[in-house]
């Protein structure tokens, strides 16, 4: 499905965070964690 990320505000196809289900595009997603950049980072952090 193409929209806005919830991100960065691109206008892209969209993939769904399983952590927190905010819509990103790729640029924001990681496909073999199945996470966003902000939970990626969260997960980095702890």
């Amino acid at each position: 499905m193409e929209g806005i990320c919830g991100i960065c505000g691109a206008v892209a196809e969209l993939n769904v965070c399983q952590a927190c289900g905010t819509q990103v595009c790729l640029k924001c997603f990681d496909p073999k964690t199945r996470l966003c950049s902000r939970c990626m980072s969260r997960i980095g952090k702890q």
